[in-house]
């Protein structure tokens, strides 16, 4: 063989040899949504931030339903375009009861309008048939009581914050020595008609119910609770804004980073754990029929980063965060006494519900 046969063999080998270090895989992403989440599954780290990073730039933007304060949904929304600001992420702020509504009956219409969801994880099992079965890149590094489902399952969602919830009160109104501690304390205590709390009631009676194990047990407690004639805020933003301006003395089922930030600020308010200590959790949702299922999954991704669970830990105190990885101010170890508000069944959404209805809202 003559010196150009020997060159242009060495050529082709080389060639060869850069098609085969090439990951095919990550060359031929696929764009149907049931073969994205096994396909991303099959990838290693690098190669799949790498594949991430590339496709989701060909999606271009997301949209995002919203079950949290809109700063906190623009808080995400900015970490995530601080490292991909080509990347367009929507933020759509919803309750999280209407959120159910929207996201069934815009999947029933077949006409999905979100790629992801910020949802408290009450609502998991209800939107699990709507979910992709997405295990995040992190998920091997978060505490357990924050993963729910799994690739297993066929659906996957994890929770991104906790919320240990207070009992706040105007020092101007209520001297913090004379403040209830407790939920007994609250109900037995002279604030009837000063008293406000969430529509959220739902998640709470499922918090009575781990507590005191039996509808039987636990109805008489919300029935106090109740009797109060508390004022209704639907978020924890609007509860919070209440007792700032001095619409109510005293509030509870509260988000405790709120009563934080308000004293922090020199309001005159004052706050402790509720007793029982309950907590909210707020979940990543990546909806399975997504047209946008790489973005989405890269935002998932960020979202969870440890990274990105520091940063929104020093921008917001009173929160509890699950990757192990991260340095955060407070541990959920340190609150051996905590009660996540569990999943609700599909059977108890509408019953809590029309007790809700019946107790607070009628009566009102």
């Amino acid at each position: 063989m003559n010196r150009l046969g020997r060159t242009f063999q060495i050529v082709i080998a080389v060639i060869l040899a850069g098609i085969a270090l090439t990951p095919i895989a990550a060359a031929q992403a696929p764009r149907e949504n049931a073969k994205v989440w096994p396909y991303l599954a099959g990838l290693s780290g690098a190669e799949r931030k790498a594949v991430l990073e590339r496709e989701a730039r060909k999606d271009g933007s997301i949209v995002i339903y919203g079950a949290t304060g809109l700063d906190r949904g623009q808080f995400w929304v900015a970490e995530f375009n601080k490292r991909y600001p080509d990347i367009k992420a929507d933020f759509v702020r919803l309750t999280a009861e209407d959120m159910v509504q929207r996201v069934a009956a815009e999947a029933r219409a077949n006409r999905s309008q979100a790629d992801l969801l910020f949802q408290t994880i009450n609502y998991v099992n209800v939107l699990s048939g709507l979910l992709a079965p997405f295990e995040s890149i992190e998920w091997s590094n978060f505490d357990k009581r924050f993963l729910y489902g799994g690739k297993d399952k066929g659906w996957a969602s994890v929770v991104y914050e906790i919320f240990p919830m207070a009992i706040a009160w105007r020092t101007d109104r209520i001297p913090s020595a004379s403040a209830p501690r407790t939920l007994e304390q609250l109900a037995a205590g002279p604030w009837r008609r000063r008293v406000g709390t969430t529509a959220h009631i739902d998640q709470l009676i499922g918090g009575l119910m781990v507590t005191h194990g039996t509808e039987t047990k636990m109805t008489p407690v919300l029935e106090k609770l109740a009797a109060l004639e508390n004022r209704m805020f639907p978020t924890h933003s609007a509860l919070s804004d209440g007792l700032a301006s001095g619409e109510v003395d005293i509030v509870w089922n509260l988000v405790s980073s709120r009563p934080i930030l308000l004293k922090s600020k020199g309001a005159p308010v004052d706050w402790a754990f509720m007793d029982p200590l309950y907590a909210e959790s707020n979940a990543l949702m990546l909806l399975k029929d997504t047209k946008k299922p790489y973005a989405a999954a890269l935002f998932y991704d960020v979202m969870l980063s440890a990274e990105v669970q520091e940063a929104s830990d020093k921008w917001d105190a009173g929160r509890l965060f699950g990757n192990r990885k991260g340095k955060f101010a407070t541990s959920i170890d340190q609150l051996p006494s905590l009660v996540i508000y569990p999943p609700i069944s599909t059977e108890d959404v509408r019953k809590w519900n029309m007790l809700k209805e019946k107790l607070f809202i009628r009566r009102q």
